[in-house]
């Protein structure tokens, strides 16, 4: 009652209007945006995932275009959705010529099936413990933001992956390491800025992270953006650091060109 209190007053105080017909009070779910909050997480409404799932077989670019905007409202769930849409974004280049092939039907195939598993993410809490799991590859940098529930299993709340340019490509793997770190934290900032947290990676030169980079030029340009963020680093085995390393090998946005 004391959050409804709240809520009421902000809305009289900024001078909104709510229509009591459209208002539910004292559910234990809501109906937001395409999701269903509830129990502290939120997943996707059946209505959408229903409607990917009967998603015909496109048969040109813009069918194309049509299914992989339903996909992408809801790619936050699927951490590795860029690598499986491969072949269907190449269809949409214009020196590509248009084919339906083996590869696009089981891209389109698997989409649907990891998209339709039910995949819930735990909603973030600010007054519980940040864990950010990161790691990075040859193809691009990822990571897991998790929090634990209340019997202290932690849970994922986000996840987030970028595709490598070709000049970051050749760089060492303590640099690539270092910008999975300032990707993600920059991706989460709403919610990092502020906040003790602590990020484990499976690269153990990591954790002298702050003597490196005072000798390392490309190094000290990173750390000058990290330095606005308070947290630790932690070695995390590579067995136990999969989820992020399968992120970082399977990314899911562009790589900033500039």
């Amino acid at each position: 009652m004391q959050h409804l209190s709240r809520l009421l007053e902000a809305i009289l105080s900024e001078g909104f209007r709510l229509k009591f017909s459209k208002c539910n009070f004292a559910n234990n779910y809501a109906k937001y945006l395409g999701h269903i909050i509830e129990n502290n997480s939120v997943r996707p409404l059946k209505d959408y995932l229903t409607a990917v799932k009967n998603f015909p077989i496109p048969e040109t670019r813009k069918n194309i275009r049509q299914f992989l905007g339903k996909v992408n409202f809801h790619h936050k769930f699927i951490p590795h959705s860029a690598i499986i849409l491969d072949p269907l974004h190449n269809l949409l280049r214009k020196d590509v010529k248009f084919i339906w092939s083996k590869e696009c039907q089981e891209s389109f195939d698997r989409i649907k099936q990891l998209l339709c598993s039910k995949p819930i993410l735990r909603i973030f809490d600010p007054a519980q413990p940040i864990k950010i799991y990161t790691d990075a590859s040859i193809k691009g940098v990822g990571a897991i933001l998790k929090q634990e529930d209340k019997t202290g299993v932690s849970k994922p709340v986000a996840y987030f992956s970028k595709k490598l340019t070709e000049s970051q490509k050749k760089k060492k793997a303590i640099y690539l390491e270092c910008l999975a770190i300032k990707e993600s934290l920059k991706y989460w900032q709403h919610w990092l800025m502020g906040k003790e947290f602590v990020i484990y990676s499976d690269h153990k030169p990591l954790e002298n992270l702050n003597i490196k980079a005072r000798t390392d030029e490309e190094l000290g340009d990173l750390m000058h953006y990290l330095s606005q963020y308070n947290f630790k680093v932690k070695y995390n085995a590579g067995q136990s650091n999969q989820e992020a390393d399968c992120l970082s090998r399977n990314p899911v946005l562009e790589p900033d060109e500039n």
